[in-house]
């Protein structure tokens, strides 16, 4: 690999864990790291799902290089409904060349996209999965083991944040209903 594409993905890394290590905003470091990955990897577009516990759907978070359109179709989806859910349930990262002839199906709305191949790839922190970082080219693209590897490094970064934004959340909540204890009692003082 080159040294301008090496120093630039390097670049991209520490850009990426900057803004996991320096904002609580989960929205916002998703997109940020997202725009990042784009960038550094050449890509037309991309998303980041997260996983909703309750349901087991992924649910659009951030999203850059898409249509309208093609979000409001996308914006939730079941793990086996596509290409992108084999992802995550196989907890492997998962590379089309062209989604119209992948095995798995693809979602309609990619084709109408214009989308020819992708590069999923579940986010995984301590053995779970909490979403999926995706990303995809209108061009026909055979996505390499070095663009697996920097995806996969990006990956473990976002999960970093989305583990601590659910840890914030938690502590959050728990405070909250602590305080609603303590005014309960005080009341009955």
């Amino acid at each position: 690999m080159p040294d301008r594409a090496r120093s630039a993905e390097l670049a991209a890394l520490t850009t990426i864990a900057a803004q996991v290590n320096c904002t609580q905003n989960l929205d916002e470091i998703l997109s940020g790291a997202l725009e990042t990955t784009l960038e550094v990897m050449g890509v037309d577009a991309g998303e980041v799902f997260l996983i909703n516990e309750e349901t087991g759907e992924l649910i659009l978070h951030a999203h850059q290089g898409l249509s309208e359109t093609f979000l409001s179709a996308e914006a939730v989806f079941a793990l086996d409904e596509c290409i992108c859910g084999l992802s995550a349930e196989s907890r492997q990262p998962v590379m089309a060349v062209d989604i119209a002839t992948h095995p798995a199906r693809s979602r309609p709305a990619c084709l109408r996209e214009g989308f020819r191949s992708l590069l999923c790839l579940p986010l995984l922190v301590h053995g779970q999965v909490l979403g999926l970082l995706n990303v995809q080219s209108r061009s026909s693209r055979q996505f390499t083991p070095e663009d697996e590897e920097l995806l996969t490094a990006i990956g473990n970064q976002i999960g970093i944040a989305i583990a601590n934004a659910q840890l914030i959340d938690d502590a959050e909540q728990r405070r909250a209903t602590l305080d609603s204890v303590m005014n309960l009692s005080l009341i009955h003082i």
